[in-house]
């Protein structure tokens, strides 16, 4: 599903059009328990996890760069963002993507990565949100802040629910993401589940009751049946 590229950012996303920006500093997080869970409680996931096999998803201490593949990714189809997202690593190469690399390059050379008005915008709110607060990531990185990292990310203009939702799944590991709001996931429900058409926020959130506290990893195997899923050793 499309969006102008003026809107704010929408509710209803594709996570599959988010790529990963680097693969630096990897945390990978075991599944197996989670995998054992959702195959005795559904038959669907029992499928999914005999088809897929063991979940790759992992998460990175990179939050910068993970947030920036987010808002890469909002609203754009996965081709697109794939190839933005290899833009601006070859932009800042040789050197990580972080703020202060990001911030050396004028918004011409962003818009030369692909990056629309939007985006370019919802970066430059980020950085400066960073330079107010150069510990922001550290704050959202601690255990005692879990509750309050969403409002704390939505409180910069240009993000909303999904990309906090995303980060919380790709940076901070949070086993319990359910992304009401997710195109990708929401497709993946109605095929998996042979429904004849795309299932409501509260029929979705009904259904993954029984899944919790397994619900990324839900929303992982569904994101898998559908093909590339970032942060995963996926080609």
């Amino acid at each position: 599903m499309s969006h102008p590229e003026s809107a704010p950012e929408s509710s209803t996303q594709d996570v599959s059009a988010a790529q990963d920006v680097s693969a630096a500093q990897i945390v990978t997080a075991p599944h197996a328990e989670g995998e054992a869970f959702l195959a005795g409680v559904e038959p669907v996931f029992a499928r999914l996890i005999a088809q897929y096999g063991p979940c790759q998803l992992f998460t990175s201490q990179q939050y910068f760069s993970v947030l920036v593949t987010m808002i890469i990714g909002q609203q754009i189809s996965t081709a697109a963002a794939r190839t933005i997202a290899r833009r601006v690593v070859e932009m800042v190469q040789p050197q990580e993507l972080t703020p202060e690399r990001f911030a050396e390059f004028s918004e011409e050379s962003w818009r030369a990565c692909g990056l629309s008005t939007p985006k370019r915008r919802t970066l430059r709110n980020v950085l400066d949100h960073l330079a107010q607060q150069p510990d922001f990531f550290e704050r959202l990185a601690d255990p005692a802040m879990a509750s309050q990292r969403g409002a704390m990310l939505r409180t910069i203009r240009g993000i909303g629910p999904w990309t906090a939702q995303m980060m919380e799944i790709f940076a901070f590991g949070n086993s319990d993401v359910w992304p009401l709001g997710d195109l990708g996931l929401q497709l993946a429900f109605r095929d998996q589940f042979q429904l004849p058409e795309v299932p409501d926020a509260a029929t979705l959130e009904q259904r993954s009751i029984p899944w919790r506290p397994h619900r990324t990893l839900a929303t992982w195997y569904l994101w898998r049946s559908r093909g590339f899923i970032p942060q995963s050793n996926l080609e």
